[in-house]
């Protein structure tokens, strides 16, 4: 015997249990239905984007062709990257003048950009717990020491990369030149004069950023600064 409502109440809650339902599967759905589109629209602009890079190759190509000659470089290797993803690289030109050409497998020389690197691998280090950033930098390493006593016991983690230590630009670089080490390097900071009040202004200086890759492989519990480069972000390196 099928089953029968006989009152108009119960017409009632069961109109208004069908609503609700309609209304949860609604609340539901719509969130669903916004991340499908969502991950739609961005495969699509991400197609877009490497379709206009393609777009712009041969341009690209000759602009790098024309600059090259106007500077006078021998060679150069480009990547360009889309949505994580790289969607272009070629080598033009040669490693030297007369010598074997470049390809996308060339190592090339990167200066200060390692800096880039380097800052990356200090933000892992604080994620990953290794460090803090407001950690003082004489309790890491304290052979750690400056002309004032008080920039000393306030120098921290993020001044490392900050470039505003107060010392001169390129703070006793020329020890290099003269044989001494890194470690010497660091050590001779306690002779610098400052030339500004600590964190008031810009000067660009390598020294502290050889500490801050000493103290970035000690909390790592590698032996070297581009060790453990090497170890997060490239397997090819010189």
């Amino acid at each position: 015997m099928p089953f029968m409502f006989r009152t108009g109440r119960a017409l009632s809650a069961l109109g208004s249990l069908a609503s609700a339902t309609a209304f949860v599967v609604a609340v539901v759905a719509l969130p669903i239905a916004s991340q499908t589109a969502a991950a739609a629209e961005a495969t699509l602009s991400e197609h877009s984007i490497e379709q206009q890079i393609g777009a712009l190759v041969p341009s690209l190509e000759d602009y790098i062709s024309a600059n090259m000659k106007g500077f006078d470089v021998p060679g150069v290797a480009i990547g360009i990257v889309a949505g994580n993803k790289l969607v272009y690289a070629k080598g033009f030109g040669f490693r030297s003048k007369g010598g074997a050409p470049v390809d996308t497998q060339t190592l090339f020389q990167i200066a200060s950009v390692t800096k880039a690197f380097l800052s990356t691998t200090m933000a892992i280090a604080v994620d990953r717990g290794k460090l803090h950033s407001d950690d003082r930098i004489v309790d890491l390493d304290p052979e750690f020491q400056l002309r004032d006593p008080w920039v000393t016991r306030e120098f921290r983690v993020f001044d490392l990369m900050a470039q505003r230590s107060g010392l001169p630009p390129y703070a006793n670089e020329f020890l290099t030149v003269l044989g001494f080490d890194r470690s010497a390097r660091i050590r001779s900071l306690r002779y610098v004069n400052p030339v500004s009040s600590f964190r008031s202004t810009f000067a660009y200086t390598n020294t502290t950023h050889i500490l801050a890759g000493r103290i970035v492989a000690r909390a790592e519990e590698q032996r070297t600064g581009m060790r453990c480069f090497r170890a997060r972000f490239s397997t090819r390196s010189a």
